[in-house]
């Protein structure tokens, strides 16, 4: 059931056109011709007096260039063919020979087009070159032995286990030789491919001698230790400072190295005592299940590893990964009860990984950010592997092409998982494949909710697809059952310990959660896109056509072909499909190409359009598959990923390949090493004077109320966050989470408030709306037991009501008052007013009491003049209030009314907002928003119509809720 298929069966071994070779390398000396072309004026025989000639440019030069580099590729790729045909002819070359030629060859086309448009792709080119130079001196060598032998072709296994053992053993002289100091400059190619040729004359002339084939696998089984060797010097580095962060300076990490490297050879060693059967009578599977996951997550990981890396001075994102681990270490408050992140496990679990191992000491919880690329590169080899059937497929795709992380983004790619456990269940039915596929999607949801909730869409759906057609495809009811009731169990054991640990507090906590995650309206985008072009049409239009197109071609073939190997890719098809399906109102709401990243419009799917080809191409061999899938995928990503792809920074093999030739060491130290770098004076640098004040102002467990959305404050001023969200204010979007804010201030009763940023952030008026606009209810209550104090380090304190200022102001030694009062704000605040006025329920359901009547005749205000319009002061200001002004315009151009209010001479503050009906209606502003509303005796307001003359009807002052 999606078994790794050997790719290369003898009935696929000949290619049908040997062309691909002579491509690549006709191609690549085109490449350099141009490359390297001169196109500088030399001699000048008549004056032609253009840009061209100022800016010493040739443009017969470039003329030329072009038709020269025209004959040079045909008389290139006539050679090079006529010299290929030759040598297969004559029998000097062999089919596989020729299937590893053809094949790198159109890797090399591949990796040229990706230098071409912009990607760094010559190591990747180095390393074919190496494979080449290696596979020619092989071909040599069995000609001059033993002449034409067809027999004796060379085997693709054994040739691809020799380049990774040449490649592995290449890596460890480059470690020995970094751990004794001695880093040189090197020839990496001309190195690998005399690695890669010593495995096979050494097998040809020590080993072979009887079954060869069987010492082959027991050889490569044996060996398979080695494509742990990059992994483990990523291990061993990250051993060595993990001991030193826990004052152990004993060990370098050379010698950790060594220790790891013992270890894994003796477990092998010891493995392989214990059984005398064979281990596996197929090398490619070896290599699929034994080498190629191994070697990739090692290059990768030792391509991503920073031992040492730069803190973040992010203040607001950066808290979902921080809070949680600080408040945990410093106050006790356990995830999830206690605290919330964003982005659930995802933001803080390998910052809690970090901490266990190297201890709590500062910010540095970000050095395992790389494992999680780690653990995706993983994923999606297993998966494209399953996929497929070629493990050398998922190998390439992983390691060497630079479009992988947007075939299979590493921020949807966990949700493969499940998937691969539900292909495990249906290949095995059991109750403990059924358990595990259930635990994973739980699991998943955890990880992150918007992931959760597609994978349950997803699998829900495509079961059920799989219990109506069960004739070919397996699903046992009873134990699928059986294993939800013993998920059910464990999820029900987890909520008593959570509720043992917190109690009734997890019901509003689960409560909580589900409000933030539901209340889109408040945090979504208005714009989907900065421009309505060709690629936001394409992606929210026409993409979501081609997949149901697909979705309905896969289900026809999953209904009437009965090939369990391409049922099961339909059941792939069908449940990524559903799954970007669900995962489309991630894009629509909040992130999307507004923000340049489209990936949750996209989710899964080129890689959905990928496994449409592959169930199309069903009946053809791997190799076919291959070589039209992969420039079809190429082509596809390259013009309809938004952004453009960044090609250099997506190219893993050239970032391990560069710090390979130049090794990176670790020296020991006698003392802590501090694992961030000079951005750890961040805090002293921005935060000094606010640390000083807290730290003595405020016993050491006390705390401050953050409604200036800097969260992270919490951290560098060490103080608990007596929220719920680690993002606060502004994850409070509802009513009901307003008043949850409000409870935790009542209950916490902070002395000091950090009510915004100075000067004025975008996180102050988040996506144009003001905070206190947003979060009106808390702004209010805020206004009436806090008031303005000073600003210390960018920040506006203020204290509560019963603290004299004076006094606290002495203890700081601070030296001035910032006077909030004179800040006159003015609120754009759009259809806002229109909305409340006619379709917010809880508004035209409640009768409000007037208290204060402006205006009751109609009058019509000319455009762009002013009318004012004198009350008398609304007496109880502390409480809640609204604006309401009945109005009308008379054209039917965009008009607004800017209605301002203030105090004798001086403006207190204002509103813009827009008419939108030619009729008269209610328009409802929460005046008591504005802090100057609650603190200055006003008295009077003006009406300014923009765009048109209005009809004023009425204009009431109204108590609010």
């Amino acid at each position: 059931m999606l078994k790794s298929l050997n790719p290369f069966s003898k009935n696929e071994t000949s290619v049908g056109s040997f062309v691909f070779a002579p491509l690549f390398y006709s191609a690549l000396h085109v490449f350099h011709f141009v490359r390297d072309s001169d196109f500088a004026l030399h001699k000048i025989t008549t004056r032609f007096v253009g840009r061209a000639a100022v800016e010493n440019f040739s443009i017969p030069a470039r003329v030329n260039t072009f038709y020269f580099s025209v004959l040079i590729f045909f008389a290139s790729f006539f050679v090079l063919a006529i010299g290929l045909k030759w040598l297969i002819r004559k029998k000097i070359i062999a089919p596989n020979e020729l299937l590893i030629f053809n094949l790198s060859s159109f890797c090399g086309l591949l990796f040229l087009y990706f230098k071409l448009t912009g990607g760094e792709m010559y190591s990747s080119i180095n390393f074919l070159f190496a494979v080449h130079a290696a596979l020619f001196v092989l071909i040599s060598l069995r000609n001059f032995r033993k002449g034409k032998v067809s027999r004796d072709d060379t085997d693709i296994h054994f040739f691809t286990w020799s380049v990774i053992i040449a490649f592995c053993l290449l890596f460890l002289s480059a470690k020995i030789l970094a751990l004794f100091g001695v880093t040189r400059d090197f020839s990496f190619t001309l190195f690998l491919a005399v690695g890669i040729s010593l495995p096979s004359i050494l097998f040809e002339y020590f080993i072979a001698k009887n079954s060869p084939e069987l010492r082959i696998i027991k050889w490569a089984d044996a060996l398979s230790v080695l494509a742990w060797i990059p992994l483990l010097s990523v291990l061993s580095d990250e051993m060595y400072m993990i001991l030193n962060q826990r004052n152990i300076h004993g060990l370098p990490p050379g010698i950790i190295f060594l220790i790891f490297f013992f270890l894994i050879v003796s477990r092998k060693y010891f493995a392989l005592r214990k059984t005398d059967r064979i281990v596996s009578a197929d090398l490619a599977e070896i290599l699929s299940a034994k080498y190629f996951p191994v070697l990739a997550a090692g290059i990768i990981a030792f391509a991503l590893y920073n031992p040492i890396v730069p803190a973040s001075q992010e203040m607001f994102e950066s808290a979902n990964g921080v809070l949680p681990v600080q408040q945990f270490f410093e106050f006790g408050k356990i995830p999830f009860a206690d605290i919330f992140s964003s982005h659930m496990l995802s933001d803080f679990f390998m910052n809690f990984i970090y901490v266990f191992l190297n201890g709590y000491s500062n910010i540095t919880f970000f050095c395992y950010d790389f494992i999680v690329d780690v653990a995706a590169a993983v994923v999606i080899y297993y998966s494209l592997k399953k996929i497929t059937g070629s493990g050398y497929w998922a190998f390439l795709v992983v390691l060497f092409y630079p479009y992988t992380a947007h075939l299979i983004p590493t921020y949807v790619c966990f949700a493969l998982i499940p998937l691969l456990a539900l292909l495990k269940a249906i290949n095995a039915p059991s109750e403990k494949n059924y358990f595990t596929f259930l635990l994973l999607l739980f699991l998943l949801v955890l990880w992150r909710l918007d992931l959760g909730f597609a994978g349950f869409t997803a699998a829900f759906i495509t079961t059920a697809f799989i219990t109506v057609q069960r004739k070919k495809i397996s699903f046992m009811p009873g134990k699928f059952f059986n294993a939800l009731f013993f998920a059910l169990i464990l999820f029900a054991l987890l909520f008593i310990l959570f509720f043992t640990l917190r109690g009734k507090g997890l019901f509003s906590s689960a409560g909580s959660a589900f409000d933030y995650f539901s209340s889109a309206q408040s945090y979504g985008n208005v714009e989907l896109s900065s421009a309505r072009d060709w690629i936001y049409y394409t992606l929210h239009f026409i993409f979501p056509f081609v997949l149901l197109l697909l979705t309905g071609y896969a289900l026809y073939i999953f209904f009437n072909k009965s090939e369990i190997k391409v049922r099961l890719l339909c059941v792939v098809l069908i449940y990524l499909a559903v799954y970007y399906l669900a995962n489309f109102q991630r894009g629509l709401v909040r992130h999307g190409l507004l923000e340049y990243w489209d990936v949750p419009l996209t989710s899964f799917a080129f890689f959905i359009m990928m496994l449409g080809m592959l169930i199309y191409f069903s009946d053809k061999n791997i190799v076919t598959k291959f070589l039209w899938v992969m420039p079809l995928m190429t082509l596809l990503i390259s013009e309809y990923k938004f952004p453009q792809p960044e090609l250099n920074s997506n190219n893993l093999y050239h970032q391990a390949y560069l710090r390979l030739k130049h090794f990176p060491v670790i020296k020991p130290s006698a003392g802590k090493i501090n694992r961030m770098t000079v951005t750890e004076n961040f805090a002293k640098e921005n935060y000094e004077e606010l640390k000083s004040f807290t730290d003595k102002f405020l016993k050491p467990e006390e705390t401050f109320a953050d409604f200036s959305n800097t969260p992270m404050l919490y951290y560098y001023l060490h103080r608990a966050n007596p929220h719920f969200f680690s993002q606060s204010p502004l994850s409070y979007h509802s009513e009901g989470l307003q008043r949850k804010y409000i409870d935790e201030i009542k209950t916490n009763n902070p002395k000091i408030l950090l009510f915004s940023s100075y000067p004025s952030t975008w996180f102050d008026n988040t996506d144009g709306v003001a905070n206190t606009l947003r979060h009106y209810r808390i702004a209010e209550y805020l206004f009436r037991h806090y008031r303005p104090a000073f600003v210390l380090s960018k920040s506006y304190v203020w204290l509560r009501n019963d603290l004299p200022i004076s006094e606290q102001m002495a203890v700081a030694k601070i030296d001035s008052v910032h006077d909030a009062a004179i800040v006159s704000p003015v609120f754009y605040i759009g259809s806002l007013a229109y909305v409340w006025g006619k379709y917010d329920q809880q508004f035209l359901s409640s009768k409000y009491e007037t208290v204060r009547v402006v205006l009751e005749r109609a009058e019509v205000v000319s455009n762009e003049n002013e009318k004012k319009i004198l009350f008398t002061p609304v007496t109880d200001r502390q409480s809640s209030c609204y604006l309401l002004i009945r109005a009308e315009k008379k054209t039917e151009k965009k008009t607004e009314i800017v209605a301002n209010y203030g105090s004798g001479k001086n403006k207190s503050g204002g509103f813009v907002f827009l008419l939108s009906d030619t009729k008269m209606s209610d328009y409802v502003i929460r005046i008591s928003s504005q802090y100057n509303w609650s603190q200055v005796e006003n008295d009077w307001l003006t009406i300014s119509p923009i765009g048109g003359d209005v009809t004023i009807e009425k204009i009431l002052f109204l108590k609010g809720d």
